[in-house]
């Protein structure tokens, strides 16, 4: 082998151990802040701060789950009092991830919000919560919505001895 030969491949072999060096940074998984208590996170949403901290605390709220059931009850009563759309649809997923099925009929009151996601999130967590698709759709015309919600509301006092035995009566 002659000089440019090596040349060759040295450059070659340094551009493939880069190239595999850059892939291997760019896979690594992102470093996670760690999550601040929910107590903590109760505050920031309910204090004066600008909408987006409030918007990122509440999105933070619902990756405590279960554990933070009290709280995010607290701040979804909140939110829904000041009317907050932007901080109510993270609260409202909140609902969904702790499981909080006593807050059902808050969430088919939601689904005649005038704001469709709004609907649509109280629609879809609800529907989760029950365990059922009744067929709402945040975009049907509002008779046809408020068809769909008299149906779950009918069958919700059938069904809160069903939910209380499946989720349990946590507080």
């Amino acid at each position: 082998m002659n000089k440019q030969t090596l040349s060759v491949i040295a450059f070659i072999l340094a551009a493939l151990i880069t190239t595999w060096s850059v892939v291997r940074f760019l896979k690594r998984p992102p470093v996670e802040t760690p999550l601040e208590p929910a107590v903590v996170l109760q505050e920031r949403i309910e204090s004066a701060q600008p909408l987006e901290v409030r918007v990122e605390a509440a999105r933070r709220l619902a990756r405590h789950g279960v554990q933070a059931r009290q709280e995010i009850r607290q701040v979804f009563q909140t939110a829904r009092a000041q009317e907050e759309t932007e901080v109510l649809l993270p609260i409202m997923t909140a609902i969904g991830e702790s499981r909080e099925w006593k807050e059902i009929p808050s969430l088919v009151e939601l689904m005649r919000h005038p704001d469709i996601r709004v609907r649509g999130r109280a629609g879809a967590i609800a529907q989760r919560l029950i365990g059922a698709d009744y067929g709402f759709r945040a975009e049907l015309p509002e008779a046809e919505r408020n068809a769909v919600i008299a149906k779950i509301e009918e069958a919700l006092p059938v069904m809160q001895p069903r939910l209380q035995a499946f989720y349990g009566n946590d507080e």
